[in-house]
């Protein structure tokens, strides 16, 4: 699911580019307010790629890598979250346990996969430190 959600973006951006090349060119005939407003379509687009990059504080490539890891890891989530249950309940009927056992249960196996996948990606220590900075959050003590 996180896959097709993540090639379904790509197809929008490529679509959006040879949109904005056909306009590119339309505005050479002579519609200059067009393609102002492709282009301020375009940068918003672009915005959130480029926030989290600098956020991160990594190049474009590895920006896509870590936004792979992210939706394999919520995919895989997504699809071992009924067997794992079933088995600890044992029931299929969702009730409030089942709902309590879910969120008790989903925050370490979705961190141990994310740290697992970060590896097998080559981005281990990003997803360490982001562990980290995630867990502090939690510890009361000193805020900086």
């Amino acid at each position: 699911m996180g896959i097709i959600l993540l090639l379904s973006i790509f197809v929008v951006a490529l679509a959006g580019t040879a949109i904005y090349r056909n306009t590119k060119k339309q505005n050479q005939m002579g519609l200059d307010t067009l393609d102002a407003k492709m282009e301020d379509e375009t940068s918003k687009k672009e915005g959130w790629f480029k926030k989290l990059q600098a956020r991160w504080g990594v190049s474009a490539g590895r920006a896509v890598i870590i936004l792979i890891v992210f939706a394999m890891t919520g995919t895989t989530v997504l699809f071992i979250k009924a067997p794992i249950l079933n088995f600890i309940i044992g029931t299929s009927e969702k009730t409030w346990i089942h709902s309590i056992i879910y969120f008790i249960l989903i925050l370490p196996i979705y961190n141990i996969l994310l740290l697992i996948y970060g590896s097998l990606f080559g981005q281990f220590n990003f997803f360490w430190d982001f562990e980290k900075r995630f867990f502090k959050r939690f510890v009361p003590g000193k805020k900086k």
